[in-house]
């Protein structure tokens, strides 16, 4: 261990003393191209010494060096704001390690890095959007595992605020539709055409947003229309219209008479809503819409629910 002479270290002495520090051993050949790499990033320098080649870390930026730096400073606390934000939280932990500084910002009682993986898929794809490309990828089914070639135009990128998954919208020319995919399952993605409307799907895609419950464009692309008559007590549960009128997604609420509201709204897969319409058991009169499938899903889930608590119309009184 120690310090590293001021000429630096062979691929040959960086071997030996990565065996001693580590105790593993690595082909001489393997550490020499991966010194190649970190110079080409300029994180190494290479010296050359008779016949060989010395390796040392490269001179600090001037930024770095000068005290104090007010920039430095500046760039070391919006590293710290974002330490641990996906995908800079990895690079920014590294940077602060190598400061020898701590984040006195935030600090995480529990961090998932759960996107690290998906990290090279999207920076293919902001870097395909960034130019107007289409692309190709490989795309493995979640639910099957299936594994199929696809291509589009990529336009956005989603995430989840209720499972943190990432998707990107696509439009896809031979079907004329946009389709979202997770970026977990996507791999090999390689850059296609640069599109001339690019900005014009950008454009439509922003049109249609307000008809998205969640990421789902459906199958048909038609509109699925659904109607819910909510009973709410307007003395004591002004917050249940709050929330509807907060968490609607630009569904129309009409009060129809007292403590009777009714929303209707048209969304390409109403199938999402199901969890959202769930939250409110016990306050709807009646629920109808254009995905037969969709309703007839919740209200044979509120069917069991009544079933199990409920006995000859009364609710049951057995102690659990």
């Amino acid at each position: 261990t120690g310090s590293p002479p001021p000429g630096g270290l062979t691929a040959g002495e960086l071997c030996d003393r990565i065996c001693a520090d580590y105790g593993v051993v690595f082909d001489s050949q393997t550490v020499r191209l991966k010194l190649k790499e970190y110079e080409s990033l300029g994180l190494l320098s290479a010296v050359k010494d008779k016949k060989q080649l010395r390796y040392r870390l490269a001179p600090l930026l001037p930024l770095e060096t000068a005290a104090p730096s007010p920039v430095w400073d500046r760039l070391m606390m919006a590293v710290k704001f974002f330490q641990g934000v996906a995908p800079f939280g990895v690079v920014g932990s590294t940077i602060l390690d190598r400061e020898e500084t701590d984040n006195e910002y935030f600090q995480f009682k529990h961090h998932f890095i759960v996107h690290t993986l998906e990290d090279g898929v999207l920076s293919d794809v902001l870097a395909a959007m960034k130019q107007g490309r289409a692309i190709a990828f490989t795309n493995r089914s979640g639910r099957t595992g299936n594994v199929f070639q696809s291509r589009g135009l990529p336009l956005k990128i989603f995430v989840s605020t209720r499972t943190g998954r990432r998707y990107v919208c696509l439009y896809q020319e031979n079907t004329r539709r946009f389709t979202n995919m997770r970026l977990d399952s996507m791999s090999d993605v390689t850059p296609l055409e640069i599109h001339s409307d690019y900005s014009r799907k950008q454009d439509l895609l922003k049109r249609n947003l307000d008809r998205l419950w969640g990421v789902s464009f459906s199958g048909s692309g038609r509109l699925e229309e659904i109607c819910i008559k909510f009973y709410v007590n307007e003395s004591t549960e002004t917050y249940v219209l709050d929330r509807l009128y907060r968490e609607g997604r630009g569904g129309e609420i009409q009060r129809i008479r007292e403590n009777e509201y009714l929303y209707s709204g048209a969304f390409f897969d109403t199938n999402e809503m199901l969890s959202w319409v769930k939250t409110f058991t016990g306050r709807i009169l009646d629920i109808q819409g254009s995905n037969h499938f969709a309703v007839a899903k919740i209200t044979y889930d509120w069917e069991k629910m009544y079933e199990m608590y409920c006995r000859n119309g009364e609710e049951s009184g057995e102690e659990i």
